[in-house]
């Protein structure tokens, strides 16, 4: 977006899983103070990462979406955003692009892209699609054993956490 000449006060992304803004765990917070960051002039873009934190956050995602010259970009990554509830809290105002994990071709080119494939066999590039799992950013960590270790189990255990016991 940047390189594309937006400037990087149209642009506001909150990540609710970072304890900056753990402060921000109801709609009206939300959007008290999303709202005066709005440019009026210029297209502003929004980005709300795993939103399900936020206490009745689309009314939040609503007002700001009926806002002039908003783009409001929601991520969520949990059982209730794949229960198509979202859907109904939502109806009409939004386009849903799901994250599936990567293919073994995809797996495959993204060894290449990185150099890690070219003296490797397909076998061995299957062995490393199963072991260090088809999650784009596993690949990003380039088969550093304790990092995707760490990564995988962070997800088991948010998965386990606080989609299955919640």
């Amino acid at each position: 977006m940047l390189s594309n000449g937006i400037k990087q006060e149209q642009i506001i992304s909150i990540n609710f899983e970072d304890i900056d803004f753990e402060h921000l765990n109801n709609y009206r917070l939300l959007y008290d103070y999303v709202k005066p960051l709005l440019l009026p002039d210029k297209m502003n873009y929004v980005f709300l990462d795993e939103i399900q934190h936020v206490l009745s956050f689309e009314k939040a995602v609503d007002s700001l979406f009926i806002q002039k010259n908003v783009d409001v970009y929601v991520t969520g990554s949990n059982a209730y955003f794949m229960s198509g509830e979202l859907a109904t809290l939502l109806t009409g105002r939004y386009v849903e692009l799901k994250m599936l994990p990567l293919s073994l071709r995809e797996y495959c080119e993204g060894l290449e892209e990185q150099s890690r494939s070219s003296a490797l066999t397909k076998a061995e590039k299957y062995a490393l699609y199963i072991n260090e799992s088809s999650f784009p950013y596993a690949l990003q960590l380039e088969g550093r054993e304790n990092d995707v270790y760490e990564y995988l189990s962070g997800i088991y255990n948010s998965i386990l956490l606080n989609d299955i016991v919640a």
